[in-house]
């Protein structure tokens, strides 16, 4: 096992990380960087990795795996300076 944790350690986070490493090939979907400290990324517990909605939740509403992504936590934020929408209304 990747992360040595015992069985009744895994948490589903951790799966969820896991799996999305896996679909991506160990690399930031943002950036194309791999990811070669799996451990670290699937316990997160230096917060160097995020999961994000490749489309936002709010949006349509897709928490599936379909719509998520493993990343760097600073091409997330990156991601997220660009994104930024003032939507107020007045």
């Amino acid at each position: 096992m990747i992360t040595g944790l015992d069985e009744r350690e895994i948490r589903p986070q951790y799966i969820e990380r896991y799996l999305l490493g896996e679909l991506q090939g160990w690399r930031c979907m943002y950036s194309n960087e791999e990811i070669t400290n799996k451990k670290e990324a699937i316990l997160n517990k230096g917060k160097q990795y995020e999961i994000d909605h490749i489309v936002p939740f709010s949006r349509i509403l897709d928490d599936t795996l379909n719509n998520k992504a493993l990343v760097l936590a600073r091409e997330n934020q990156k991601k997220r300076s660009k994104n930024s929408v003032d939507v107020s209304i007045c």
